[in-house]
Order: structure tokens, then sequence, then C-alpha cells
């Protein structure tokens, strides 16, 4: 059996990797033809850092958390988020306007996100 803190850990990697493996897929299928693709390349490069980065410690954990959290999936929620976001840039037509709150809105889900794990 895994330790608390143990378990808690492997379960903020696990969310923080699903949310920039979303991030990625969103940001690689469809974007915002407003945006500058050199920064839009720079963040795929980002994304795919702190993916690979993120991607041994996360095999790591992925056995402790499957053997003490059985069938609970703590990144269904994050899944949720993005396919939500899929639906209402379908919605908007993946106008500019659309992807612009999109981007504020990861970009505040991120931010709350760090929070709460520098408490």
């Amino acid at each position: 059996m895994v330790e608390g803190s143990q378990l808690q850990e492997a379960q903020a990697i696990s969310v923080v990797h699903k949310m920039l493996q979303q991030s990625f897929n969103l940001f690689d299928t469809a974007f915002s033809a407003a945006w500058d693709t050199t920064l839009l390349k720079q963040l795929h490069t980002g994304l795919l850092e702190q993916l690979a980065d993120l991607d041994d410690c996360w095999q790591q954990v992925m056995g402790e958390e499957d053997s003490a959290l059985g069938r609970t999936d703590p990144t269904q929620p994050v899944t949720l988020y993005f396919q939500g976001i899929h639906v209402y840039l379908n919605e908007k037509e993946y106008s500019d306007c659309a992807w612009e709150i999109v981007r504020m809105d990861i970009r505040r889900a991120f931010s709350l996100f760090i929070n709460q794990l520098a408490r």
C-alpha cells in the first residue's frame, strides 16, 4: 500500500501529465489563424519538453497509483474539462474570440492547479 503523501504525489503527477498532454493535443490539432506561428511552435516545443521531463516520473508512479487506487482515475476531471473545451470551440466555430477565451481559461486552470500543489 502506498502512503498518503506518496499517493497524493502520484495523483498530482498524473494530473499534470494529463493537463500537459491534453493541452498539447488541443493546440496541435486546431488553432487560431490569427496566432503567431513562431509562438505556437514555441508553445508546442515547451509542452513537449515538459512532457518529456515528466514522463519518467509519471511512468514510475503509474504502477503505484494503479495498485493503490484501483479503478479511481484522478485525471478524469481533466479529460472532461478538455472535452468541454473542444465542444465550446466547435460551437463557436473555432473563432479567434473563442480561442482567446480558451487560452485564458487553460492558463487559469494551470495556475489554480499549481497553487493547490503549493499548499
